[in-house]
């Protein structure tokens, strides 16, 4: 197995608290290619509990239709299978064929985004929810209406996730305006084994 970046586990706190136990858990990996997603989805075959509700794994920029076949095969191989959802760009997602399979293979997915005007068509294509790309929000603040984006996901069915906030305060700030799960960068789990060597997974 050959990654980029050592993965790391992060767990999500919900946002009502009947929903704690639903545990949603996010992989941060750096997925530059197909391949490098490909081995995260086997790291997580190996690290992510039995337990999880839903796992999100962000997709590389390059998939489309035409090359999703293999990671498409180790979902689908994948104990937690049911479980994995793509993060995806709008690019990606514009790829009906791609969405075809995707839906073909019951291979869920979320689309990555800060664009309310995205949100409604990606909805009728069978989006799960938004992870709100705080990354770019943080340099283009006056782009970046979280309400706005709680409200029309919300009305739209969807669930709206941020990830990887810095401040525990942050997080609770986002959980107050309607976001539904959040993750804070630190205290993410990274197996001591340098390797990644299978030992078994977490329960």
């Amino acid at each position: 197995m050959s990654l980029t970046a050592e993965p790391s586990l992060h767990r999500f706190t919900p946002r009502r608290a009947l929903e704690t136990t639903a545990f949603g858990y996010e992989v941060i990996a750096s997925n530059r290619c197909l391949d490098d997603c490909i081995a995260t989805v086997q790291w997580i075959d190996c690290w992510c509990p039995d337990a999880a509700q839903f796992i999100l794994v962000e997709a590389s920029s390059d998939l489309g239709a035409k090359n999703c076949q293999d990671l498409v095969r180790s979902i689908d191989d994948s104990h937690l299978r049911h479980k994995i959802r793509l993060v995806c760009r709008a690019e990606s997602l514009a790829d009906e064929q791609l969405l075809a399979i995707l839906h073909r293979h019951e291979i869920g997915f979320l689309l990555v985004s800060n664009n309310v005007s995205e949100l409604k068509p990606l909805a009728a294509k069978g989006i799960l929810g938004v992870r709100a790309d705080t990354k770019n929000a943080n340099t283009a603040v006056a782009r970046f209406h979280p309400r706005q984006l709680v409200r029309t996901a919300h009305d739209l069915g969807l669930r709206l996730i941020a990830s990887q906030i810095q401040t525990s305060e942050d997080v609770g700030n986002l959980l107050a305006i309607g976001f539904d799960y959040v993750s804070q960068s630190d205290g993410g789990f990274v197996p001591t084994e340098p390797s990644f060597a299978w030992q078994g997974r977490v329960v």
